[in-house]
């Protein structure tokens, strides 16, 4: 997750907002000294916590994740993931592209370091059921559900099924 100190810089980066500690505090029902004591602490925050802060700038959370992932120089692991993806589940850039419903041109700019937009990563999110967590950071699972490598392994399967059969059970089963 992020420090408030990070999170302060972010948002005064996404919303030209004057973002103070006594903000902050606001946001997450708190005393100001306590962001005090934490921003000295270099504590970091909650999911819960980043959400309230997502919710009084009127800022999306994916948004701050992004910036702020990006502040820490991270394009060029978003676009190793992006490939990481396309190996896994065997997809050139036109199949994803296809798959997410995004241009290929603009898989390809970010494969080569541009970071992706909120529409890329929900489309990936909602088409591929790729893990939120582990696309931004690197943590966790790649994938939520694994519906596609679980489709791919029984196709894989099938067809070694079918090169053991001999010509006359091929026959039977077209």
């Amino acid at each position: 997750m992020a420090t408030i100190a990070e999170i302060m810089y972010t948002l005064k980066n996404l919303t030209n907002a004057k973002v103070t500690q006594a903000e902050i505090a606001r946001a997450l029902n708190i005393t100001s000294a306590t962001v005090n004591i934490r921003v000295k602490k270099q504590s970091q925050l909650s999911l819960e916590e980043l959400k309230k802060i997502s919710k009084y700038y009127d800022v999306n959370l994916l948004h701050i994740q992004i910036k702020q992932t990006s502040n820490k120089n991270q394009n060029i692991k978003y676009a190793e993931r992006i490939k990481k993806i396309r190996s896994v589940l065997d997809f050139s850039q036109t199949k994803l592209s296809n798959e997410i419903n995004i241009p290929e041109n603009t898989i390809i700019s970010y494969e080569e370091g541009n970071i992706p937009n909120c529409d890329f990563l929900a489309n990936l999110y909602k088409s591929l059921n790729i893990n939120p967590i582990w696309f931004l950071s690197g943590e966790g699972e790649m994938f939520i559900k694994n519906k596609y490598l679980n489709i791919r392994d029984e196709i894989k399967q099938t067809v070694k099924d079918m090169i053991k059969l001999g010509e006359l059970e091929k026959d039977k089963l077209i």
